[in-house]
């Protein structure tokens, strides 16, 4: 994206290497992009913001190297396919926060591209193209990761009804974006070098003002999908209001995450015609990160109550246990999730459940006779 910006800024450059190489010395000493009139280019001290940055992206790895860390701890010796995806993202996106430190170490974060060199701005683009194919395998990664939590924890015996279908189509067809767009990024200009140095004469083959903003959208319409799936079966489910309000809570972090996808389309509009790529690209590689904790967040807050509840005080822990355990119960019973028509020897053997959600190993049976005054699990009929 910020690519195709800094390319038409220096689009002048198209008989670069006819010059002299005199001529072409003088160019890439001066600035890669006019500055307004009146201001004079600052190459070796200009303004920035790197420190806020700095702080704004190792506050979002805090959060959620600490999120996956205390779902880890609460899932444990329980480990699914949903959380090996979960680690493959977090890897990415540790390297995706390495390469924004590397910006702000040069040529810096919110700084102009009239105060970079010509002849320096490589050194901006080049990890600006790293990010832009980390930000889409990281969010590819994730997302699959909660779509196949999503399948786990409210279809867990496989059936093939309206939300299986969703989920694996959503899921596969968000697979074959990412596969589709980092092809697209890698081909945009031939020689690939073109990509991110503006001296090299290069073709155009994609159009990526369009590939970009049809990403965006693309992102925001996948956040919308994962927040809505859950919900749908949550408030068909026989329990009391409050309980599903409880249990709607916890699958309803999505809406942080469609906020952010909103915030990163607004700011994906203004990139683009904005020519001084360099500075908007800092807002944007902010809230794409943001983006990519907000989902972090949607994968792991409904393992958190426990690790959180093992962690502090009895009485605390007892209480965010259990909130959790009689909450989320509800979702892993087969009748509760439209699969009461299985037989038994297809349905979760009754101890994994107890490992998972019931600290105190109280059996189901135990727990509906010890009091629970819980209506017939099922969906409501229509």
């Amino acid at each position: 994206m910020a690519m195709l910006q800094a390319r038409q800024a220096s689009s002048q450059l198209a008989d670069f290497a006819s010059l002299s190489p005199e001529m072409q010395a003088a160019i890439l000493a001066g600035p890669s992009l006019p500055p307004p009139p009146g201001v004079q280019p600052n190459f070796d001290n200009p303004p920035n913001s790197n420190q806020a940055c700095l702080i704004v992206v190792s506050i979002f790895l805090v959060i959620v190297v600490t999120a996956m860390s205390l779902r880890i701890y609460a899932r444990i010796r329980n480990l699914h396919l949903s959380d090996w995806f979960a680690f493959g993202s977090l890897a990415v996106f540790i390297a995706w926060a390495y390469f924004l430190y590397s910006l702000a170490h040069f040529p810096g974060l919110f700084v102009h591209q009239w105060d970079i060199r010509l002849g320096q701005l490589k050194d901006f683009l080049y990890p600006a193209f790293i990010v832009s194919i980390l930000y889409g395998t990281s969010l590819a990664l994730i997302k699959t990761a909660i779509i196949v939590e999503w399948l786990r924890i409210f279809n867990p015996n496989g059936t093939r009804n309206m939300f299986f279908w969703t989920c694996h189509i959503t899921m596969w067809v968000n697979i074959a974006f990412l596969v589709t767009a980092i092809v697209l990024i890698n081909t945009a200009f031939t020689p690939r070098e073109g990509i991110w140095d503006v001296t090299i004469p290069a073709v155009k083959h994609v159009n990526t003002r369009a590939s970009n903003l049809f990403s965006s959208v693309f992102n925001l319409i996948v956040d919308l999908a994962i927040l809505c799936l859950p919900q749908r079966i949550i408030w068909t489910l026989r329990m009391p209001r409050s309980r599903k309000i409880g249990v709607s809570i916890i699958f309803a972090t999505g809406v942080i995450a469609c906020g952010t996808a909103i915030a990163r389309l607004a700011v994906t509009v203004d990139h683009l015609t904005n020519p001084d790529a360099t500075y908007s690209f800092a807002t944007l590689g902010l809230i794409s990160l943001g983006e990519g904790v907000c989902a972090f967040l949607v994968f792991c807050i409904p393992a958190l109550p426990k690790a959180v509840g093992s962690l502090y005080p009895k009485s605390l822990g007892l209480a965010l246990r259990s909130w959790a355990s009689s909450s989320l119960h509800w979702l892993r019973r087969p009748s509760a999730t439209g699969d009461a028509s299985r037989s038994d020897s297809q349905e979760k053997p009754v101890g994994a459940y107890i490992q998972m959600d019931n600290p105190n190993r109280m059996s189901l049976t135990q727990f509906e006779s010890a009091g629970s005054s819980a209506a017939p699990l099922g969906r409501n009929k229509k």
